[in-house]
């Protein structure tokens, strides 16, 4: 039996993972979720084996207890799901603080720089000739109507449309990315990839109807240019397994650009399983060398509407 940790528990994301991973593994996967609250406040408790609380990922005692969840309860596998976890896994991996046999999905090294860096992760992208939005670093080169977002960014917490004569003192802060504005559509490219056989397969979902800041309507589409790009960035990351980037159209050339990219998959990855591809259970199957392409072989195009689901999660 295989023992697997996913991070940030509470997040759609963890829910969509327990549930398939128990869903086609049963009894022959001990699952293990790890957050900042209680289990009765944790959705993906219901369904897993263990939960665990740990302090706040910035907190400096949260890298000896995630170590400590990991080697005592002798994990095969860690999904990390927030960004500032990724830093302090990788960080607690590289002092020797985590079992060596323990697996991630992709380099810890790498990780840890993109999810805490867009701009790092932009020259990443760049370097491989994946379109990505113009970038400045001078205030005297700035257009006068921009896109600023910060380079430790989590969703689309303080990224927003600016004015150039909204920048105090002409200066620009060095915690935020300056770029240029790109047009809708904007959509998520959720992807699974193979490193040993180099194979792609991904699932495009236009973010029709947001509120407060949730897709709550999506498209589901192929589109054979955001195919090539998917597997250009899966070379370059080493990533094995889920993982999704978001992408809108450059102003004046119509050209796919990539704004931003994530070492996971997201809580709206559940919307690409609605229309037939469970990336979840793939990326588990991927791990225990077993057939993921069943898991990947109905997908379908089409409009997808999410509703809320309640749980009793404590009496």
């Amino acid at each position: 039996m295989k023992k697997i940790l996913i991070t940030g528990g509470g997040t759609g994301t963890a829910f969509s993972y327990v549930t398939h991973i128990k869903k086609n593994w049963g009894d022959n996967v001990e699952i293990h979720v790890c957050d900042i609250n209680e289990s009765k406040y944790i959705t993906s408790a219901l369904f897993s084996d263990y939960a665990h609380k740990v302090p706040y990922a910035n907190d400096e005692n949260y890298k000896i207890a995630i170590a400590n969840i990991i080697n005592q309860n002798n994990i095969d596998l860690v999904i990390p799901l927030l960004n500032a976890e990724v830093l302090q896994i990788s960080r607690a991996r590289e002092e020797g603080l985590i079992n060596k046999h323990v697996s991630f999905m992709f380099s810890l090294d790498i990780a840890a720089k993109i999810c805490n860096d867009k701009k790092y992760a932009g020259d990443i992208m760049e370097s491989v000739g994946i379109p990505v939005p113009k970038t400045w670093l001078n205030f005297s080169d700035l257009p006068s109507v921009l896109f600023c977002k910060p380079k430790d960014g989590f969703g689309s917490i303080n990224a927003k449309l600016i004015h150039k004569d909204e920048i105090k003192d002409e200066i620009l802060d060095n915690a935020y990315i300056y770029q240029e504005l790109l047009v809708k559509p904007e959509v998520t490219v959720d992807c699974f990839y193979d490193d040993k056989k180099d194979y792609i397969y991904v699932s495009c979902r236009e973010r029709i109807e947001i509120k407060n800041g949730v897709c709550t309507k999506a498209r589901l589409f192929k589109d054979n240019d955001l195919e090539k790009i998917a597997l250009n960035i899966a070379r370059k990351i080493q990533v094995r397994g889920g993982f999704c980037f978001q992408v809108m159209k450059a102003l004046n050339t119509n050209q796919w650009k990539v704004i931003d990219l994530n070492m996971r998959l997201g809580a709206g990855t559940a919307i690409s399983y609605a229309g037939g591809s469970d990336f979840f259970s793939a990326t588990y199957a991927l791990f225990l060398n077993e057939d993921y392409k069943q898991y990947l072989s109905n997908r379908k195009s089409g409009i997808v509407t999410r509703q809320y689901v309640e749980f009793l999660s404590h009496e």
